[in-house]
């Protein structure tokens, strides 16, 4: 386990091109059909983008071009998940909780299988990461752990949960205790816990309450990096077991607002980590870069625009919360969106620069609207920071 001193106030800037070696933009074809707002889960493959918006529950798969392809789901019917195997090349789509079906990349249904979690105590309704072909896991609640209740099954008490292709629970690990049960967990808007690491069989995992990084992999659950942030910034002792309080950390949050509740979003390329400090209080602060090797630290939204990313965002504005831009890493680069409307207004504030375009965007610049789809991001970070 590595220890990191974080002082997000120490932070430090430049512009796009002191770190990124590779910006990429690559707008999503807007049609009737494939209209959508904003990425709630990007999914990416050698030849695809999969793109959930939770609030319609449809999947939407658009080629590395950015051409549409097709809509899986339909008006009533809500997907409230999806899972990609990247063994098998296919992903798997969980409606209503009700059954699961099973897509190849190209949208073509392969099979429908009814859930029967409620019929089976051993078997998971949670979303799976895939470790292998046929083998995952998925993240639990502090939930109820009394063996009468209804709802009881036998992982209960801990956060992870291994499982076969069919859902069924094999192991468990990060067990909590009794007086844990309950605890309200807290991540904001799109923020993740769970996020895919540098290689296909590697998943980070972070806390509630905590400032751990735990790695995941197919025989092993370990605690990888453990961040120490300024005490004005750091939860008080005892914060998961003190009863007093129980069902009221949301109401500490909003008068302890610069206190960071977890750590989020984290990724390693190389030797570069990328991670949220999550706090009530957002800040320019709060989504960093941190190098292993020369132990420096770079505030994501202190990186300035300039002639390398042809003056385009590289994060959301700062009048949009829904998450941190950064939502995937594939293949050793950082992958995320930006909206049309931010798009349009750079281009708009830097008219005056005459910039050249490749053709790609001068064609969605002369074409395309602030309305449009989302337009996918790629960052390809410089090995030292």
């Amino acid at each position: 386990m590595d220890t990191l001193r974080i002082d997000p106030s120490n932070s430090m800037g430049g512009t796009v091109s002191d770190f990124f070696t590779e910006v990429e933009y690559i707008p999503l074809e807007t049609t009737k059909e494939s209209l959508f707002g904003s990425i709630s889960k990007l999914e990416i493959t050698d030849d695809r983008y999969l793109v959930w918006e939770s609030s319609r529950r449809y999947i939407l798969i658009f080629d590395k071009k950015g051409k549409f392809l097709k809509k899986i789901g339909s008006a009533g019917v809500g997907i409230v998940h999806f899972s990609l195997n990247r063994w098998t090349k296919q992903f798997i789509v969980n409606e209503q909780y009700a059954r699961y079906k099973y897509y190849d990349l190209d949208g073509n249904l392969l099979k429908t299988v009814p859930a029967t979690a409620e019929k089976d105590k051993n078997t998971s309704f949670m979303q799976m990461h895939f470790l292998s072909a046929d083998k995952g896991f998925a993240d639990n609640y502090y939930q109820a752990s009394d063996t009468t209740d209804k709802y009881y099954k036998t992982f209960n008490g801990s956060l992870i949960t291994f499982m076969g292709e069919d859902h069924k629970v094999y192991s468990k690990s990060l067990q909590f205790p009794k007086n844990q049960t309950g605890l309200e967990t807290i991540y904001f808007g799109n923020f993740q816990n769970i996020t895919r690491g540098d290689a296909d069989s590697v998943y980070y995992y972070s806390k509630a309450f905590e400032y751990s990084i735990y790695s995941i992999s197919p025989d092993r659950v370990k605690q990888s990096y453990q961040m120490m942030f300024p005490l004005v910034n750091s939860l008080p002792q005892g914060f998961t077991s003190d009863t007093t309080l129980r069902n009221k950390r949301w109401e500490w949050f909003d008068k302890n607002r610069e206190v960071i509740t977890n750590v989020t979003d984290f990724y390693r390329i190389g030797n570069n980590l990328m991670f949220t400090a999550a706090a009530f209080s957002r800040t320019d602060e709060d989504v960093l870069f941190y190098n292993l090797k020369s132990g420096s630290l770079v505030a994501f939204k202190h990186i300035g625009r300039d002639e390398s990313n042809s003056f385009l965002p590289i994060y959301y504005s700062r009048y949009n919360y829904s998450n941190t831009t950064i939502s995937n890493c594939y293949r050793g680069s950082l992958y995320g969106s930006i909206s049309s409307l931010d798009m349009f207004n750079a281009f708009e504030e830097h008219k005056d620069r005459k910039i050249t375009y490749p053709p790609h965007l001068a064609d969605y610049f002369k074409n395309r609207d602030r309305k449009d789809n989302p337009v996918i991001l790629r960052l390809k970070l410089k090995e030292n920071i």
